[in-house]
């Protein structure tokens, strides 16, 4: 039976134009197959360094911005989008206000390198004795993120009594700026006069999370 790799008889070596060791054909191809899988892996691999991209086991390495239709992604933003911090405050005996606002506990926060945007949250608690001998009356407490007033937690208050609320804020601020500050604060008063007292205390606590816009 005759096979490609197999001369017509009677063939010279002249007038045969097959393989001069048919016997190797098979390898032949394989090598052929091998080598141009070597050669389009080895074009795609330098196609892909000259863009700046790289594969390694696991990961995928794109040195420079990645392009979007609408505009570009740099790497860092990739790599750290949010930048979260936490932050607390806290103060105790003070002299309560009278029926306004006064600030008991509060932090500064710097906009790292790169932010313009954050998200912040805060959490206060705060406790005030009655110090009066028979006026009931009402205590107020609220947090304040860059200057926006957050809801106001108001408690009851029994004369010679020490009472607590707990008052939260959450708020996006955009538009900031490197180096620029925004204050939390806690801010409580009483309806009634109240003088100092050391069980009096109030507590911030919250974080905060830089963004890019």
């Amino acid at each position: 039976m005759m096979d490609m790799w197999t001369p017509p008889q009677g063939a010279t070596p002249q007038q045969y134009s097959g393989p001069a060791d048919p016997r190797n054909g098979p390898q032949r191809i394989g090598e052929k197959f091998a080598d141009l899988t070597r050669q389009m892996r080895d074009g795609l691999n330098h196609l892909l360094q000259s863009a700046g991209i790289r594969v390694e086991p696991g990961k995928l390495i794109i040195e420079g911005d990645l392009e979007v239709p609408n505009g570009s992604i740099r790497n860092d933003f990739l790599e750290s989008p949010i930048e979260a911090r936490s932050f607390f405050d806290t103060a105790s005996g003070f002299d309560p206000a009278v029926s306004s606002f006064q600030v008991e506990a509060s932090v500064t926060l710097t906009v790292p390198a790169d932010r313009t945007k954050a998200i912040v949250i805060a959490n206060g608690g705060y406790g005030i004795r009655n110090t009066t001998p028979s006026t009931g009356t009402m205590i107020h407490g609220r947090c304040s993120i860059g200057g926006y007033a957050g809801p106001v937690d108001s408690a009851y208050s029994e004369p010679g009594r020490r009472d607590t609320g707990a008052p939260s804020y959450a708020i996006t601020v955009p538009s900031l700026t490197p180096g620029d500050t925004l204050t939390v604060e806690l801010q409580c008063y009483g309806s009634a006069d109240f003088v100092a007292d050391a069980d009096n205390f109030a507590t911030l606590t919250g974080v905060v999370l830089w963004l890019r816009a």
